[in-house]
């Protein structure tokens, strides 16, 4: 696609495979603001990051336990129940070949596979970011303690 298609419009879709269709070094300003890990369940379309491209994928499915702040967490004791959110289980999987992840960008099982991940997409924003553009990552102070160990 030529940049006529891209500018001056709204393009949804998975990130990074809409950055890869990009013309390079065409980008103004980019800001974002990625799912922190293992914080929320976006529903979207699973997505597969890393690994080798020319692999014929043997998947290696795992379920991950969906989380819960509690009703006695401070969120929802401020805020009241509204608030209260279950980030449900989502059926995931890596290659067993090639190491490649299929699954919800921020779900990853590992914190070094989120940041992997975050950096295949800032890869390709670096791409299409002008000499002259600037980006903005927004990551606030938000964390879980979860046992991640399968």
């Amino acid at each position: 696609m030529g940049i006529d298609n891209w500018l001056n419009k709204i393009h949804q879709g998975n990130a990074l495979a809409l950055l890869k269709q990009m013309p390079g070094r065409s980008v103004h300003c980019a800001i974002t603001s990625p799912p922190y890990f293992q914080q929320r369940d976006y529903n979207t379309e699973l997505q597969v990051f890393g690994g080798d491209k020319n692999c014929d994928h043997d998947w290696v499915e795992y379920v991950d336990k969906g989380v819960s702040g509690g009703t006695k967490s401070k969120k929802v004791q401020i805020k009241g129940k509204k608030n209260f959110q279950i980030v449900d289980s989502v059926k995931q999987a890596y290659c067993s070949k090639c190491g490649a992840y299929k699954g919800e960008f921020g779900r990853e099982l590992t914190p070094d596979d989120y940041v992997a991940n975050s950096m295949e997409i800032y890869r390709e924003l670096y791409r299409v970011l002008r000499d002259d553009g600037v980006f903005i990552l927004n990551i606030a102070d938000t964390f879980l303690k979860k046992d991640i160990r399968r």
